[in-house]
């Protein structure tokens, strides 16, 4: 048993050492890119107050079609990209949420390599939407 713990303790440190020591100069990650769609985020604040809003859903519409999955957080919502294939350009985000007016936002999505690593990110501007109370 207690070298089977030690063993899970050595290989945590193992992955952990070649994520840190892994990018740089010009250097591919060793443990792989994560997926474009991670790296997308709205956040979505209640107007006057900035503060989280509840059950907000984010509908979006331009080189592709889908929804955002959101969650509540203690400053704002946090709503992320579905997990599929990110295309660049624009779009029309459409947030609503119960006691609230629904936005309607031109957003930018750009496709961003990362340097360091060769891995693919994506930015979506704006990144944050400020809800007016109905």
């Amino acid at each position: 048993m207690e070298s089977h713990l030690r063993f899970r303790v050595f290989l945590a440190l193992a992955v952990a050492g070649i994520a840190i020591s892994g990018c740089g100069a010009g250097k591919r990650c060793p443990i792989g890119c994560p997926a474009t769609y991670m790296s997308i985020v709205l956040l979505v604040m209640s107007s006057p107050d900035g503060g989280a809003v509840s059950d907000v859903g984010v509908a979006f519409s331009g080189p592709s079609t889908g929804s955002m999955q959101c969650k509540a957080e203690d400053t704002a919502t946090a709503c992320w990209w579905p997990s599929e294939p990110v295309i660049e350009g624009t779009y029309l985000l459409e947030i609503s949420a119960p006691g609230y007016k629904t936005a309607k936002v031109d957003a930018t999505m750009a496709i961003i390599p990362d340097p360091q690593c060769g891995c693919t990110g994506a930015e979506l501007k704006p990144s944050e939407v400020t809800l007016d109370s109905v």
